[in-house]
């Protein structure tokens, strides 16, 4: 009977769940300090065993790179997490990451706002730096899935002077994931990503990038789907500055904040970008915020809410130069850096040949370089351009408004361009509105409106657009840049911003010149 008694403990015993461990790890094991947990004994960083469910906690400088030798499991991630003091420095972060993925699914990298990875002595040789090497602060070779990156300092990967002509940082990145998942499910949230080429170079499909602070990248987000086809691209809550330190005497380099591009076989669906505070301070010609180029086919884009602020005439907003289907531009405020000076290339927005369904409404566009808004061949069904905020045309530009190739110099010509019939509709943004002073319409400061001025209230309402849309996605259209709700009946406001707006961030690393 005894027997038989403890025979049947043997299924509850095979039944109890396996308890998920805490490793602390540091450069050399040992006894080690770990933040609040204080003095904790340790594994080497080498000497790691992995194992999905378990948590790794990072104590101290860590001077090699760190190596994850397993994937975690839904319920069950492996998590690394940065005690206060603890970071991953090396001279320079190789081709495979100062953090290396390998191809495992299903990580959590937690900073818990005191980690840090990057480089310590890496960068233009003009600044003293002894290495000039490519590589990335977190890498995955690919098949990852189920990344989530939060509250880490990635940077500097690749220190850059603005002075010369050095173009041996390019290719560096602060995160990336070279894979072509369809459903990679990769996050990069409360983020600082500083001082790279590239913030991000992800392909993959269900990726979050929201709130970081990025500064001194050459680009922001590199979005590539080359020969695949990628969907549900989320950006949203970002502030970016400090492109300039990567300007050259050549103009090798030009800056964006996004940039997607791939050939006639790739594809991008789903992509919302709103809720970004971008300082455009660089000076190449061909920079812009949002950059889609080569064939890649782009559909249903939608970019709103951003505050956009160049510090040089050539800087551009956005360029959509590849086809695509159901673009919306709706309540950015696009500022220019005219009058700083004469260049004319700065244009706030270009639609170019093979966009179609494209979309541009409340949107103030103010002080551009060249155009105000120009579009290609197929010209939008004209009342999809409309009740748009037009401020301070550079009368240096030829074409301040374009359309197909020509241009007009003035609103009231647009209006009525390619048979338009403004007043009475049918006509390029017959709503829209343009004033000389760009102090009578907002703050370039801050992106606020001028209480009672041309852009209060001159707004279409897009309830029928947001309303019962996913937040995230294109139901934050529905409120404003700073979480105000905008009215589900009635006129909008023009711009990011609903009146009265926030005071703008202040730990922004532009340079102006």
């Amino acid at each position: 009977m005894k027997v038989a008694r403890y025979l049947c403990l043997i299924p509850l015993i095979f039944a109890l769940p396996l308890y998920a461990a805490t490793t602390y790890v540091s450069q050399s094991g040992g006894s080690v300090s770990c933040g609040a947990d204080g003095t904790q004994s340790t594994t080497a960083a080498a000497s790691v065993s992995w194992a999905a469910g378990n948590t790794y906690k990072l104590c101290g400088t860590i001077t090699s790179a760190l190596l994850v030798g397993a994937s975690g499991s839904s319920g069950s991630v492996i998590t690394i997490s940065f005690e206060n003091g603890a970071n991953i420095s090396l001279p320079y972060c190789p081709g495979t990451g100062c953090i290396n993925l390998g191809g495992n699914s299903f990580i959590t990298i937690n900073g818990n706002n005191v980690g840090s990875v990057g480089s310590t002595n890496n960068g233009s040789a003009s600044l003293g730096y002894a290495n000039q090497r490519n590589g990335y602060g977190i890498y995955g070779s690919g098949g990852n899935t189920n990344i989530l990156v939060e509250n880490l300092a990635i940077g500097p990967i690749y220190v850059h002077d603005n002075a010369g002509n050095d173009t041996s940082g390019e290719s560096n990145a602060e995160v990336y994931v070279a894979n072509d998942a369809r459903n990679a499910s990769i996050t990069i949230d409360h983020d600082t990503l500083h001082d790279s080429d590239f913030g991000l170079q992800i392909n993959a499909s269900n990726l979050t990038v929201s709130n970081n602070n990025t500064y001194n990248n050459n680009w922001m987000m590199l979005l590539g789907c080359a020969t695949t086809s990628c969907s549900n691209i989320y950006v949203f809550g970002n502030q970016a500055s400090g492109f300039n330190v990567w300007d050259t005497t050549t103009g090798y380099f030009h800056h964006n904040f996004i940039h997607a591009y791939g050939d006639s076989t790739g594809t991008v669906t789903n992509i919302y970008a709103y809720n970004n505070f971008i300082i455009a301070d660089g000076i190449s010609a061909s920079s812009w915020v949002i950059r889609a180029e080569l064939s890649i086919t782009l559909n249903n884009l939608y970019i709103f809410n951003n505050l956009v602020k160049a510090v040089h005439p050539a800087v551009g907003g956005i360029d959509l130069i590849s086809p695509g289907n159901n673009l919306g531009v709706f309540n950015n405020t696009l500022i220019g850096a005219y009058p700083i000076g004469p260049d004319i290339r700065g244009a706030c927005i270009i639609a170019t040949t093979g966009v179609t369904g494209f979309v541009a409404k409340n949107n103030i566009v103010s002080t551009c370089g060249g155009s105000q808004m120009n579009f290609f061949t197929p010209v939008p069904v004209l009342p999809a351009v409309d009740y748009n905020v037009y401020t301070a045309v550079n009368p240096e530009s030829p074409y301040p408004w374009g359309y197909d190739g020509a241009g007009a110099l003035t609103l009231s010509a647009w209006q009525t361009a390619n048979g338009g019939k403004c007043p009475n509709g049918g006509g390029f943004d017959c709503h829209g509105t343009y004033t000389a002073s760009a102090s009578a319409v907002l703050d370039n400061s801050t992106g606020a409106i001028v209480k009672n001025g041309p852009a209060r209230g001159r707004g279409t309402n897009l309830y029928t657009v947001c309303g019962g849309q996913p937040n995230p996605g294109l139901g934050a259209l529905c409120f404003d840049a700073a979480g105000k709700p905008r009215p589900a009946s009635g006129a909008w406001d023009a711009g990011a911003y609903q009146t009265p707006a926030p005071s703008p961030p202040t730990n922004l690393h532009g340079v102006v010149q």
